[in-house]
């Protein structure tokens, strides 16, 4: 059975040879952009001999203003739109390993939700404490940033021939904030890359992201399920 086949039936519930192998890890330094990401995914999934690669999106990043030093500096946050390097380093990437693989293996492009960008851009408890002192501006900012998900994760399975998208969602941590404001403030920017990803393709990965040992509020996710169902 070969790795494409193998992956596939595994999503699909059917019978497999073995069970699939696929593992990743984050590329840095000349490894992060440009051809030097592509030839280390490559690299890495040769050496490793997996059965699927997960396409980081180390060194893609979203528009940002040059510094967010206040909370209401989030409002400043843009959508790059469909020709902004954000989208477009993703799509070629996604095109580049997979024109070198010629279908050999499924490819899924990892996508961090917009709430995880915006925190890794100014660090995780900064962020998290901008967020509550600002919604509006937050929200301003997780709205441009879904816009452009909802492209990328379109257009690395059209155009990039991934075999779907690799949703990471995170920030549900307990203790963190009630469900409900998870409802109202990240949801939203959450689901269009999921549901975008779902228009085109059937196999889409979501990963619920934990964070520094922290436990999720999984019953959260668990209103996702309607978005997360194939399609028929």
């Amino acid at each position: 059975m070969d790795k494409k086949t193998r992956v596939l039936n595994a999503m699909d519930g059917k019978e497999v040879d073995h069970v699939p192998v696929g593992f990743w890890h984050h590329f840095a330094g000349k490894d992060e952009k440009g051809e030097g990401s592509v030839k280390a995914h490559l690299k890495f999934y040769h050496d490793a001999d997996l059965d699927m690669i997960k396409i980081m999106s180390d060194g893609v990043w979203p528009v940002y203003p040059d510094e967010i030093k206040v909370p209401s500096d989030f409002a400043k946050v843009r959508s790059g739109g469909a020709k902004g390097s954000y989208v477009q380093d993703a799509v070629d990437r996604a095109k580049r390993i997979n024109d070198e693989l010629q279908g050999e293996c499924c490819t899924f492009f990892n996508v961090f939700s917009p709430s995880t960008l915006l925190r890794m851009y100014v660090g995780w408890e900064k962020g998290f404490d901008f967020m509550q002192q600002d919604q509006a501006a937050f929200q301003s900012a997780l709205n441009a940033i879904a816009d452009d998900n909802r492209e990328l994760a379109y257009r690395v399975i059209t155009e990039g021939g991934c075999t779907g998208i690799y949703a990471s969602v995170m920030a549900a941590e307990v203790d963190r904030f009630p469900a409900e404001v998870y409802e109202e403030l990240i949801k939203p920017s959450d689901l269009p890359a999921i549901e975008s990803a779902n228009a085109v393709s059937n196999y889409n990965i979501v990963h619920l992201c934990g964070f520094a040992g922290i436990r999720n509020q999984l019953e959260i996710w668990k209103k996702y399920r309607w978005a997360l169902q194939r399609n028929p």
